[in-house]
């Protein structure tokens, strides 16, 4: 048996290989495989596969991401497509394949891990559900009623530099989301097929990508200034195209804090929150050491921003590693050779909860498996305050 990276030349018979382990719309999962695997900083070891016998069981791929956590950018390994011949379950090889894929992405370099996946399987790997599934769903009917005072109309490939504007100014504001170059823009291009742009005058001012389901318009992904009258248009323009497909509703993923949530909100919306017990989005932290290094900044903002004035010094011990941190005159930095009275003690499951901002510090810091130091936990309260996580499903690997 031998666990190893794809080469080149047998691309196409593990996408086969991750086909018939889904047994679903077998065609499309092939090329839905060598699509996502030929994107931008995509290389054939990113693919992983177990060999036995001279030939592909069972395999896995790894897509390479960058995300955003406030100010902080890390290097994120999305997985996906894991799955083995359907003529060789019960081995184990599914198993040793993701174990050896997560000493793979350690060493490669990864910060943080993220998959979507099924229930009671990833956990045992060190993956813990770390963001929860969000939806927006508002009726024709009630989506008609939105005034639309800007002109629509498709996209073109001419307005992808202002897109991306738009996309960039509302990222700031969304935890965990995607990086995307200029490679990343130009794979997939496809997906502005479904695209419509608002204008205000001459000047792009929102954007909305969807798709057609049986009863429903499918937004995948929306982006506006930050103005009503601006969102207000967006929604009367898919609920028009919506109607003229005889659609009953309009689906929108995006997180709570996402300004189309207040401004859809007059016009009467369903907000659904889904937390998945051992499954869906689960994360772990691969690299300890990078990924504390690349948060510091961001970390010492918030500790700035919330007014705390007093020197304070404390560690962070979990199963991956251990630092010391010390926060003084507005900086946050680390400690090379110190061990602060002051700790928090944790798996690194639970420090992936909070960097994903899961739930509330208090709240993670209260179990069994974590040990917080009284007069720590309101630095922790500042450095891990919940959040709404989010990866566009286009970033989706």
């Amino acid at each position: 048996m031998k666990l190893r990276g794809a080469r080149a030349d047998e691309l196409a018979d593990i996408a086969e290989l991750s086909a018939r382990a889904f047994t679903r719309e077998f065609t499309g999962r092939v090329n839905s495989f060598l699509d996502r695997h030929s994107g931008p900083r995509a290389r054939p070891d990113l693919a992983r596969v177990l060999e036995a016998d001279g030939l592909p069981r069972a395999s896995v791929r790894i897509q390479d991401h960058n995300i955003e956590l406030g100010r902080a950018r890390l290097r994120l390994a999305g997985i996906a497509d894991v799955g083995t011949d359907p003529q060789q379950r019960g081995k184990g090889y599914a198993s040793r394949l993701m174990s050896d894929t997560v000493r793979y992405m350690t060493e490669t370099g990864f910060d943080v891990t993220l998959l979507f996946g099924i229930r009671d399987f990833y956990d045992r790997f060190g993956y813990i559900v770390a963001m929860p599934r969000y939806n927006l769903s508002i009726s024709v009917t009630d989506a008609q009623n939105a005034r639309r005072t800007l002109r629509a109309r498709p996209c073109r490939p001419a307005d992808l530099p202002p897109l991306k504007r738009i996309y960039r100014q509302n990222g700031r504001s969304i935890w965990c989301n995607a990086v995307r170059e200029k490679a990343d823009w130009q794979f997939r291009n496809h997906r502005f097929d479904n695209a419509r742009v608002l204008l205000d005058g001459k000047k792009l001012v929102g954007y909305s990508i969807y798709n057609f389901t049986s009863n429903s318009l499918d937004v995948s992904e929306i982006g506006a200034a930050e103005n009503q009258a601006v969102y207000e248009s967006l929604l009367a323009d898919l609920a028009r195209v919506a109607d003229e497909h005889s659609l009953e509703r309009i689906q929108v993923q995006l997180p709570y804090d996402h300004p189309a949530v207040v401004a859809f909100a007059d016009f009467g919306a369903d907000l659904s929150l889904h937390y998945p017990r051992n499954s869906g989005g689960m994360a772990r932290i691969l690299n300890f050491q990078s990924t504390i290094e690349k948060m510091l900044q961001q970390w010492g903002a918030q500790l700035s921003e919330s007014g705390l004035r007093s020197r304070i010094e404390f560690r962070i011990e979990t199963d991956l590693g251990e630092c010391a941190l010390r926060f003084n005159r507005g900086r946050l930095a680390l400690l090379e050779s110190a061990r602060p009275s002051l700790r928090l003690e944790l798996p690194q499951t639970r420090l992936t909860q909070l960097l994903f901002g899961y739930q509330p510090a208090e709240f993670i810091c209260a179990k069994p498996d974590v040990k917080c130091s009284s007069d720590l936990l309101p630095v922790m309260k500042i450095l891990f305050p919940q959040r709404h996580a989010f990866l566009w499903p286009h970033d989706h690997f």
